[in-house]
């Protein structure tokens, strides 16, 4: 059995800490994560609100892989409707190549209403997108 760490990198104001503080705490529990024997950190992509703020998940895993040697990085998803898929496939594959082929990749169409307010995307449309 293998186990992994998944993050909503939660930022509730209450926290006293700032974003900038956040991600440090992430790179560290992902490095802790590795050193514990983990097998994968994952973190979930969220926008416009503290119920996580990770927008660019690609951006925190590749400095997640560069701290790292065995530690698979995992998206929780990655919410395709919001993105163009080209440049997903092409910043999803570069982070893999990166990382030494450890991505494990996970897409979904969000649900969170705010979201879709906040890109000025129609949730009808998220199975088209």
């Amino acid at each position: 059995m293998e186990f992994g760490i998944f993050s909503v990198a939660d930022h509730h104001p209450e926290f006293d800490r700032t974003p900038r503080q956040l991600y440090a705490e992430l790179l560290e529990q992902a490095e802790l994560a590795e050193r514990l024997g983990y097998e994968s950190y994952w973190v979930a992509e969220h926008h416009f609100h503290h119920y996580g703020i990770v927008p660019a998940p690609a951006v925190l895993l590749s400095a997640i892989a560069q701290r790292t040697q065995t530690l698979r990085v995992g998206t929780g998803v990655v919410v395709c409707p919001f993105h163009n898929p080209i440049e997903v496939a092409e910043q999803y594959a570069m982070l893999d190549m990166l990382s030494g082929g450890r991505l494990n990749f996970g897409t979904g169409s969000g649900y969170l209403a705010h979201e879709y307010s906040g890109f000025n995307v129609d949730p009808q449309q998220k199975r088209e997108r």
